[in-house]
């Protein structure tokens, strides 16, 4: 076996809990967190990093769990969804996403105020945003959701911060990548997916081509799903 597919000991600090799990090094966060730990709040969508479902914060920053190896954050400060709530009361974003109806179908709700958690607190810490310099600390969370720009009365220039002052990730900026493949699927995941980054197979193709056999009785059993094919041997 491939030593970096054996199971491992180690700990996760979640929600001000010490978690101690085995699991394998390509185990991420997210599996870790749903699969290991029982936190369903965090939530897999697509599971490449680009749709923030999965959301957490490490440290007090948001990040993506999808993309996070579980073992990289072993003595990490983690925070999900379920751990924003202090001694029954809720987080103060989680109540104005219920008071102002901040849903959409609610699957991807614990990433949107993980996510808006996070911003707060990077805006308090000065992080690049557009916010104007020196601001941040001295505002609410409801100003620091209200973007204004300022102009300058004389010039007509605005004088807080843009987009063209945003660092944004360009190739160079992403770390080398070695990307392994194994054989053994992960039993703990629900689609027996490999690791991190892969999706499971969905089932839409099959989906169809049952469609198509309960209307019209024929049987299609290969891909792609031709006319030809749904043709074939009908007089």
């Amino acid at each position: 076996m491939n030593p970096s597919n054996e199971i491992q000991d180690f700990s996760l600090r979640v929600n001000g809990i010490e978690k101690t799990l085995r699991a394998e090094p390509r185990v991420s966060l997210l599996d870790a967190l749903r699969d290991h730990l029982g936190l369903h709040g965090t939530k897999k969508g697509c599971d490449q990093g680009a749709c923030g479902a999965c959301t957490v914060l490490v440290d007090g920053e948001r990040i993506n769990s999808c993309l996070a190896l579980a073992i990289q954050y072993e003595g990490r400060e983690i925070v999900t969804i379920e751990g924003l709530a202090k001694s029954g009361q809720l987080h103060p974003m989680q109540q104005a996403f219920i008071d102002h109806d901040g849903f959409q179908c609610g699957y991807c709700t614990p990433g949107q105020i993980c996510s808006a958690v996070g911003m707060l607190s990077e805006f308090r810490n000065q992080m690049p945003s557009a916010i104007t310099d020196g601001e941040a600390s001295e505002l609410s969370d409801a100003e620091l959701l209200t973007e204004e720009t300022m102009f300058d009365d004389r010039t007509g220039r605005i004088t807080n911060a843009t987009l063209a002052e945003y660092h944004l990730p360009v190739q160079a900026d992403v770390p080398h990548i070695e990307v392994m493949y194994t054989d053994v699927l992960d039993p703990l995941t629900p689609l027996g997916a490999h690791g991190i980054g892969e999706i499971g197979i969905t089932g839409a193709a099959a989906a169809i081509a049952n469609a198509i056999y309960h209307a019209t009785g024929k049987r299609i059993t290969s891909l792609p799903i031709t006319l030809d094919k749904l043709l074939e041997g009908v007089t």
